[in-house]
């Protein structure tokens, strides 16, 4: 919604910025040719303060999200970014890898049934680990196939990670989609 706003206040602005007709005198001119440097000077300051504004709402709501973001699955070892919690990142994308395969048995089945599957190559999947061990509220952006998710579901539910005390922790990883 934001990508078409934009055009059309664009069009309004120049609509704004720029008239006149041909047979007016050289004062005006000059007048009109002053206020539409003008107008593009301060359309030019509105936009670098569109995108500070934009910068800083990212790291407001970076800030208040309660949700760890872990590396992808099958990315090659490194270094997990590490956040306050209960339960360490590490040990979660250490379940998450040795799980992976069951991810791709409900990709390949999914794919089998729809094989639009195919031009989707990630998925984010949010979930949270309770204090036992195993993990809940799982869901998936974006939304791809309900089968393949409920398979993906039911097989991140079977998984389990280390116990720890506290509230549930939320994690979010991409899921690199790719069939054998």
């Amino acid at each position: 919604m934001p990508r078409r706003l934009v055009p059309l206040s664009a069009l309004f602005f120049v609509a704004a910025c720029g008239s006149g007709g041909d047979g007016e005198d050289p004062a005006a001119r000059a007048k009109l040719a002053s206020d539409l440097v003008q107008c593009q000077n301060d359309r030019t300051a509105l936009k670098e303060k569109l995108g500070d504004v934009q910068t800083e709402l990212k790291k407001v709501k970076a800030e208040n999200d309660p949700t760890q973001h872990l590396d992808a699955i099958n990315a090659a070892p490194g270094e997990v970014q590490h956040h306050e919690g209960n339960l360490p990142p590490q040990a979660v994308m250490k379940v998450l890898k040795a799980n992976a395969a069951s991810l791709r048995a409900c990709y390949e089945r999914g794919l089998k049934r729809q094989p639009e599957l195919r031009y989707v190559s990630t998925v984010n999947v949010h979930f949270s680990v309770r204090n036992s061990g195993n993990a809940g509220d799982v869901s998936y952006s974006p939304r791809t196939n309900a089968e393949m998710e409920e398979c993906m579901s039911a097989a991140i539910g079977r998984w389990r990670f280390p116990t720890f005390s506290g509230d549930p922790v939320q994690f979010e990883a991409p899921v690199n989609l790719v069939a054998r």
